[in-house]
């Protein structure tokens, strides 16, 4: 009698099969499936990467400051709603405009985050429904909001999140920054309000106007006292 356990153990694992008149070597099956799961797994990864990126580029897109395009926005076309400073202190200023909130840092010279109305159908700080700001004691957390939609925007991480009403959401101490009168002798003689930053220094805006017809944002510059001197800061370049 055969032994059929010797015969199963002598089997290598390159054995033929034969089934219907075909042969099929269950090695190369073994290895095309083996790769075919690879080739699965790689798709899959190459497709969740793309999601990732257009989800990430979409987000970024909310909150990518192109300073010279907001240059090019028009003065003249919303003189009552000129820039307001909404926290200062040695190292930044915060402002907002009808366009949004900018945060302006004075070491590097340049906006380092942004929250534009336009996306969130913000329409500006004035007028009916508009846009109300509350800025926290430290500068880094600002509500803005209207009678429909609620917003929080993390000014050191330019991030914005929409919330479900504040009064869901931890509260913080509102800051309120001092301005001067213009009739105060420690005014900027710039034609707009002075105020005082958390640093105890004044700052303000004015506009450097070469063309009256065409009045942007170009021209606009911070104005920022410091230990010495008075600063002059194009804010949008």
């Amino acid at each position: 009698m055969i032994n059929l356990l010797y015969l199963f153990s002598e089997i290598e694992d390159d054995f033929i099969i034969e089934a219907d008149g075909y042969q099929v070597d269950v090695n190369k099956v073994k290895k095309k499936t083996h790769f075919w799961k690879k080739f699965s797994v790689a798709v899959c990864c190459i497709a969740l990467i793309g999601v990732l990126i257009v989800v990430y580029a979409n987000y970024t897109k909310s909150n990518v400051i192109k300073a010279k395009n907001l240059a090019a926005d028009r003065f003249d076309d919303f003189a009552a709603e000129f820039d307001q400073v909404l926290y200062s202190n040695q190292d930044e200023v915060v402002f907002v405009d009808y366009r949004g909130i900018f945060v302006y840092s004075l070491s590097l010279e340049k906006l380092t985050a942004y929250a534009n109305f336009r996306i969130y159908n913000m329409i500006g700080t004035q007028g009916d429904n508009y846009t109300r700001v509350i800025v926290s004691e430290d500068g880094q957390y600002i509500k803005f909001y209207d009678d429909n939609n609620y917003y929080l925007f993390d000014t050191q991480k330019n991030i914005v999140k929409k919330i479900d009403g504040y009064e869901n959401y931890p509260d913080f101490e509102e800051y309120e920054i001092e301005i001067l009168h213009p009739d105060d002798p420690n005014s900027f003689d710039s034609g707009h309000p002075t105020y005082i930053g958390t640093d105890g220094k004044r700052v303000s805006f004015v506009l450097f106007i070469d063309d009256y017809n065409s009045i942007t944002y170009n021209n606009l510059f911070l104005m920022k006292e410091t230990d010495n001197e008075i600063r002059y800061y194009q804010l949008f370049k």
